[in-house]
């Protein structure tokens, strides 16, 4: 980003904070800046990836989906900060439920998840942080089933190890991956992550 959006997030050692793959997520959802009637970020956090997105692309409505009632605080702040209060909106609630917080239909909804399964790996003593990079995927590929447009696209951020896990629960969901972009830390080093462009209509993938 170019210092545009400014946020908030929890002190080190206090929660969760967000990296580069928010921006490079937010970006890779609007590469092609058309406008996007509404903007659906789940598992939202301080809403990093819905607020770089909205500055690189003409979003109409934004609705951000954090379970943390702490985080969502911060979220308003950074939403507030950005002066977007009238287009973009935080609704608290676990992503498993969020049918239940009647959100609406989104054309475009961006998606952070945690990367790794619950249990892998040892507790981390920072608060919220567990949470964050622990979790199942399923429940985030169900709810964008649930909540897309029929024309519209899910964009995810995952680790290139557990891209094939992705492709099964989309599928499963009935959503198929129709673009993919790998990010590679340095030259010469592997691809970390990848980012996904799910949507209802099958088809070829498109690896950028």
């Amino acid at each position: 980003m170019d210092g545009t959006v400014v946020l908030e997030q929890p002190a080190p050692g206090e929660g969760y904070r967000f990296n580069v793959d928010a921006p490079l997520l937010a970006r890779f959802a609007v590469a092609d800046h058309k406008p996007i009637a509404h903007l659906i970020d789940l598992g939202a956090g301080v809403g990093a990836v819905a607020l770089c997105a909205a500055r690189m692309a003409p979003v109409q409505r934004a609705t951000l989906v954090e379970v943390d009632p702490e985080v969502c605080a911060i979220a308003r702040a950074n939403v507030e900060r950005a002066a977007l209060t009238e287009r973009v909106s935080v609704v608290t609630s676990d992503v498993a439920d969020v049918r239940a917080a009647d959100v609406g239909l989104a054309d475009l909804i961006v998606v952070n998840p945690p990367y790794a399964e619950p249990g892998a790996g040892r507790p981390s003593p920072v608060r919220g942080r567990d949470r964050a990079r622990r979790g199942s995927l399923e429940p985030f590929v169900r709810a964008c089933a649930g909540l897309l447009e029929t024309a519209g696209r899910a964009c995810f951020c995952h680790p290139v190890t557990t891209f094939v896990g992705l492709l099964a629960a989309a599928r499963a969901s009935g959503l198929h991956a129709r673009r993919a972009q790998l990010v590679f830390p340095a030259m010469g080093r592997p691809a970390r992550i990848v980012l996904v462009e799910l949507r209802r209509q099958d088809g070829d993938l498109l690896l950028e």
